[in-house]
């Protein structure tokens, strides 16, 4: 897998957002969280139910009302920090106009499975993970283990919403203690 310097603390980032996904297993999509954030800095990790692609999106538009929560989520953070965004094709893509090419963000969105019979031949090979606990790289054989989400954890209100209103959704990985980021619809100024 790639390896990136400075994705754990990154001390030329000011201001730095972090989707990340509650239910992906395949162990080649690592959680790369991040640490504890600098003075001046401001960073905010949240998780979001569904896997790889339900957060960060390239499903089927009509399947994409899940990662359009963490879409809206990352737009309005940007905005607040003066990152200047279309209002119209902001607005399209999520799904709060006429346009019918889009869906709006939607916590009773399709929950995909990314564990395929292909990666799991790749979860029966030894993989190498570093443990936090120890502060040493180990090895296991994944089996398609679900991703720990640390106590303390930040997670999207839609988690719990989605929770609520779907029987079978019950990620056995969430913390006892988290709180919740809230779910909020913001509007982008026109420039």
């Amino acid at each position: 897998p790639l390896k990136l310097p400075y994705t754990a603390q990154n001390p030329d980032l000011a201001n730095g957002r972090h989707a990340v996904s509650i239910d992906e297993r395949r162990c080649y999509f690592r959680n790369n969280l991040w640490g504890a954030q600098l003075p001046a800095q401001t960073i905010k990790q949240v998780w979001f139910a569904g896997v790889h692609s339900d957060v960060g999106g390239s499903y089927a538009e009509a399947q994409s009302g899940l990662s359009k929560i963490a879409l809206e989520w990352m737009l309005c953070e940007a905005s607040d920090y003066g990152l200047l965004i279309d209002p119209q094709k902001a607005n399209d893509v999520l799904g709060r106009t006429s346009s019918p090419h889009y869906v709006p963000p939607d916590a009773r969105g399709e929950l995909h499975n990314s564990l395929t019979w292909k990666w799991w031949l790749l979860e029966a090979l030894p993989h190498s993970y570093y443990d936090y606990a120890t502060k040493k790289k180990k090895w296991r054989i994944p089996l398609g283990t679900r991703r720990k989400i640390p106590d303390g954890s930040v997670l999207h209100e839609t988690v719990d919403e989605k929770r609520r209103i779907d029987p079978n959704y019950k990620p056995s990985n969430l913390p006892q203690d988290y709180s919740l980021e809230p779910r909020r619809a913001c509007t982008f100024p026109v420039v």
